[in-house]
């Protein structure tokens, strides 16, 4: 597929068809004359230690667990 730029400002622009709408895409320079682009999946967002706290409840709190004594330098 064959895509074509224009320019309208200062910058160019890519008019990209409908299949890439609402996607997240990655545009990589191969050389001066070669670009590809892909659709990729959106970076996973990692909960903030807040969130993950405050959805601790009496339901999924484990019990205390005893591993014996104290052993080596632990115990001081």
């Amino acid at each position: 597929m064959t895509v074509a730029t224009r320019k309208v400002d200062e910058r160019s622009r890519v008019v990209l068809p409908e299949g890439f709408a609402g996607k997240m895409v990655r545009i990589e320079r191969l050389s001066e004359d070669s670009v590809t682009i892909s659709i990729t999946r959106e970076p996973r967002k990692r909960p903030s230690i807040a969130s993950l706290v405050n959805s601790i409840t009496d339901e999924n709190r484990h019990a205390e667990v005893d591993f014996g004594p104290s052993v080596g330098a632990e115990a001081t």
